[in-house]
């Protein structure tokens, strides 16, 4: 028992001995370059500010809105209004939804909507307004749909190395349809 105690002992003292010989190095105990050597010694942690480095932001690709061109408009479904007996008037004041759409090949929703000043795939609340008129002996129904501009947009894929953007052959091409106003109608029922 005193052979396994002593054994115990005696490598204890062994590890705390070999620790204690063991040379811990502090953030100011850095290798220096020789001082006849043209290496300077940067510091990595100040940003390089100093010394006019800048972080990589070179070599990558990206997209960006090239052009937006009108195409005129476009009309959405009909939408059933109110309906009456002439004589009279019959008319439609209320609000309701519409959303502007995309369709095509294009990076990102987000890029689109800035380009066009925008908000694409938001149902949006809008005001609708209209009487008409209707003659003795008819009966007729308010009909009204949405009006959009629809625009083409295309978007092209630029290289930048450098500093400098270079453009690609690579493009993306989508169309939006923005909404403007009501277009109104009527049916004799």
């Amino acid at each position: 028992m005193k052979k396994r105690i002593l054994g115990f002992v005696t490598a204890v003292l062994l590890c705390v001995s070999f620790l204690g010989s063991t040379t811990v190095f502090a953030a100011d105990d850095v290798a220096q370059p020789h001082p006849d050597s043209e290496v300077r010694n940067i510091n990595l942690n100040a940003g390089g500010e100093e010394y006019g480095i800048e972080p990589q932001t070179d070599g990558y690709y990206y997209w960006d809105v090239e052009s937006t061109t009108n195409q005129g408009t476009t009309y959405g479904s009909w939408r059933l209004g109110p309906q009456g007996d002439g004589p009279g008037t019959i008319g439609v004041n209320k609000t309701d939804t519409v959303s502007n759409t995309i369709s095509g090949s294009y990076t990102s929703v987000g890029d689109i909507s800035a380009a066009l000043g925008v908000s694409i795939g938001v149902s949006k609340s809008y005001s609708v307004k209209y009487s008409l008129e209707v003659p003795l002996g008819k009966t007729y129904q308010i009909i009204y749909r949405p009006l959009f501009t629809k625009y083409k947009v295309v978007q092209r894929q630029y290289y930048r190395i450098d500093g400098y953007s270079t453009p690609t052959s690579n493009t993306k091409t989508c169309y939006v349809e923005v909404f403007y106003d009501w277009g109104f109608s009527y049916i004799e029922v």
